[in-house]
């Protein structure tokens, strides 16, 4: 089973919802990849940065699998998690390790529910970088995703 996830911010994947609703604009969007393939969007209310927004999408995922775990486990015992984030995905995969505090519970977070889906549930979940343009046309949102202008 393959899944992905994405954080960006509301505006660059809703662009005409932002502009009607510019209270939404800058706030940080998860966008992932669900069981059945639908593609989600939820709001990262804690997240205040781009690498606190794409571990919060991987969480709604990680999160979605021990809810549908019965389902999942019909289909497979293994999940290959799809990202765009290096950071996230070689954190993840134990390649790198979290300095940033900020991260740190998030990460720990990830990695327990990481464990219980493989110790208690025999998943093996394993994470796979891929570039944003192929994350953003698994996740369906490349024709809506624009640059967005820096701020200094």
């Amino acid at each position: 089973m393959n899944l992905f996830f994405d954080g960006n911010y509301f505006e660059s994947v809703f662009t005409q919802k932002a502009i009607k609703k510019p209270e939404l604009a800058r706030m940080w969007l998860c966008t992932w990849r669900d069981i059945d393939y639908n593609t989600r969007h939820d709001l990262a209310h804690q997240a205040t940065t781009n690498n606190q927004a794409e571990y919060a999408s991987l969480l709604f995922i990680l999160n979605h699998l021990l809810q549908e775990v019965d389902r999942v486990k019909e289909i497979t015992n293994e999940v290959l998690i799809h990202g765009d984030s290096q950071l996230v995905i070689r954190q993840m995969a134990g390649e790198y390790r979290v300095k940033e505090p900020d991260l740190r519970v998030l990460s720990a977070d990830a990695k327990n529910l990481v464990y219980i889906l493989g110790a208690e549930h025999k998943l093996n979940i394993r994470f796979v970088w891929i570039p944003r343009e192929q994350n953003n046309e698994a996740l369906g949102i490349t024709n809506r995703i624009r640059k967005l202008p820096t701020t200094s």
